[in-house]
């Protein structure tokens, strides 16, 4: 089990697919509350773009993702 962890090519899809999902879920909590997509619309890739791209419309100038390198794991 140990070397599953620490070759992720080597995961079953399912555990792969989960931690992603994860990932992805955790990255949508932190945008702000106003910017973040309702949870009904998560598991949903079209909608999800769709929303994303309405709310992060490139004429707003404070629709940015800025972020601090140092916080990065």
């Amino acid at each position: 089990m140990n070397s599953l962890l620490n070759d992720p090519f080597n995961l079953p899809y399912p555990v792969a697919y989960a931690i992603r999902k994860q990932e992805q879920i955790d990255s949508f909590m932190e945008l702000e509350e106003k910017k973040r997509p309702p949870k009904n619309i998560w598991h949903n890739e079209h909608k999800i773009n769709e929303w994303l791209e309405e709310v992060f419309d490139n004429k707003d100038p404070e629709a940015t993702m800025e972020f601090n390198p140092n916080e990065v794991e």
